[in-house]
């Protein structure tokens, strides 16, 4: 979730394709979300307190389950791993919601035997527009540029005004214009 002023933007999944059981989740558009934004289902899957500013540097599995070290993220360089750092755990579970690289670094670090499964998922691109006017009901017209788009402030828990929109350009034309500069890709994608 990105806020800029008075607008709000969720500019990842915009939605759960299946309700998760014990969250509490509002149908929305394609599927299902969290009440205000997405972030709200993170705080929901949490059962305890959430550190924010943490890397996790190292991830260890036993009879008591899973230990994460991790460390101050400011003086950490990215993709770093090594078995120093505050232990937290032990957790039943562990969820690596981060790109395939990063959680390949991890679980080779420990031998994990999903480490080479990742090896083969390709990453692709896609540029997403966040654009905000101040008026309810733009029409913004369905096209082979745009994979999805919503109105982001018609979330629930949200209101229409200021109207804020979420774009996702299809993974095609991401491609295409994977060099082509930020400004242009804005111009492009506004047009």
């Amino acid at each position: 979730t990105r806020r800029a002023g008075e607008y709000v933007f969720n500019h990842g999944t915009p939605w759960l394709h299946e309700p998760i059981d014990g969250l509490d989740l509002q149908r929305w558009e394609g599927g299902w979300t969290g009440p205000g934004d997405m972030a709200a289902l993170a705080g929901q899957l949490a059962s305890g307190p959430v550190q924010s500013g943490r890397h996790a540097s190292f991830l260890t599995h036993g009879a008591a389950g899973w230990t994460v070290l991790h460390r101050d993220a400011r003086q950490t360089a990215p993709g770093y791993v090594g078995q120093d750092g505050d232990a937290a755990g032990p957790f039943d579970a562990v969820v690596l919601a981060v790109p395939a690289p990063q959680a390949i670094a991890l679980l080779q670090a420990m031998a994990h035997p999903l480490a080479p499964a990742l090896q083969n998922v390709t990453m692709m691109p896609v540029w997403t527009l966040m654009a905000a006017c101040p008026w309810p009901g733009i029409g913004i017209p369905r096209n082979d540029v745009f994979s999805v788009i919503v109105q982001d402030s018609a979330r629930p828990g949200r209101t229409l005004v200021p109207s804020c929109w979420v774009a996702h350009a299809t993974t095609d034309w991401s491609v295409r214009h994977l060099d082509a500069g930020t400004a242009p890709v804005q111009t492009a994608l506004l047009e």
